[in-house]
């Protein structure tokens, strides 16, 4: 459901009676709540019509901001008895919702698998240390975000926290939030002690934001402790004056993973907004040499993903996806997949 007036009507039908549609309803996904203000109508209890979703499996909220939100809005959905929990794009404005999010039934249900993804919160975590205890449980997340993840510094540090926490796909941005000073030491801990649940790593590095001290920040993490990732990806790569420090970034990235259990590796570039000879940095990037040394990195890979980005308009798209497609053939014959994919930027580090 997106938007307010689709969420209205979803409530209309739980109000009704027990035979309506709420015991078929297993995902729910909730997108752009009251961005466009209307009348919000007087309801019953929250968690009452949550109740009545009694075969709800899954929940995903996408893009709220809770100080917009009624109350009866923020009660359904902490009420929900769903045990997948997707939290994504979301600003919480104060530390009291935030606690009641973790002190809800919602997350208690959910807490073995639940992902959250560019969560904000507002308001300082000044009184953390009195809810330690809502956060020193075991949590098993299916994916964060680093830019999430420091919201909960005071509570999931592991060299003074209880919680257990394993994590599936972690995704590493030092970019922004002065994350690459305050917060590296409590990044450094939590990579270690997540390490052996860890799946899938995607590792964002500088692009679009660029500034000093942010590369030699990921240099400084410790990834030794990740022996299970079979997959990790990182981008994006600029084929400009920055690409050789972004390269010798990723090597060195590449040499602190335990390399034995990796199957595949992504690279992400962008070429940047084309000029009339866009096509000139993907001839002359050194890709046989740069295949053959992540094959002697990682022994047991099996897929090396290659994803070409630019701005561009559709001619130049054209020749790009044509050096895509030649580059994509041209590794064919290896004994491990090797692909190339064009992708059009349509904005910042996003494709059509």
């Amino acid at each position: 459901m997106e938007g307010f007036k689709e969420f209205s009507r979803f409530l209309d039908l739980l109000e009704g009676p027990p035979t309506t549609i709420a015991p078929r309803v297993k995902t729910l996904r909730i997108t752009n709540f009251f961005l466009r203000y209307g009348t919000w109508k007087r309801r019953k209890a929250g968690h009452k019509l949550a109740s009545k979703l009694s075969q709800l499996r899954s929940i995903q909220t996408v893009s709220q901001q809770w100080c917009i939100l009624p109350e009866t809005f923020l009660d359904f959905i902490l009420a929900l008895p769903a045990v997948e929990i997707s939290i994504e794009d979301t600003t919480i404005y104060t530390s009291k919702q935030f606690f009641d999010l973790f002190n809800s039934y919602l997350v208690a249900q959910g807490s073995q698998n639940l992902a959250i993804y560019h969560l904000q919160l507002e308001e300082g975590p000044d009184a953390f240390l009195d809810h330690v205890y809502l956060f020193e449980k075991r949590f098993h997340l299916r994916a964060i975000d680093s830019t999430s993840l420091v919201n909960f510094h005071d509570v999931w540090d592991p060299v003074k926290s209880r919680a257990k926490i394993t994590v599936e796909t972690f995704y590493l941005q030092l970019y922004g939030l002065g994350v690459e000073q305050k917060y590296l030491p409590f990044l450094r801990n939590f990579l270690l002690e997540i390490g052996p649940s860890l799946d899938n790593l995607a590792v964002e590095l500088s692009y679009p934001h660029w500034g000093r001290g942010v590369l030699s920040a990921y240099k400084e993490l410790d990834l030794t402790s990740c022996v299970a990732l079979k997959a990790v990806h990182i981008g994006i790569i600029c084929m400009d004056h920055r690409q050789t420090a972004l390269m010798n970034t990723t090597w060195k990235l590449f040499e602190a993973l335990p390399p034995f259990a990796i199957k595949t590796i992504g690279l992400i570039f962008d070429i940047g907004v084309p000029l009339d000879d866009c096509t000139a940095p993907l001839i002359s990037f050194p890709w046989t040499e740069t295949i053959e040394r992540i094959q002697d990195m990682f022994p047991s890979s099996k897929h090396i993903k290659i994803k070409i980005g630019c701005y561009s308009d559709e001619p130049k798209a054209g020749r790009v996806g044509s050096i895509a497609q030649a580059l994509h053939s041209k590794f064919m014959k290896l004994p491990i997949k090797v692909s190339f994919t064009a992708i059009i930027w349509t904005s910042i580090g996003s494709s059509t």
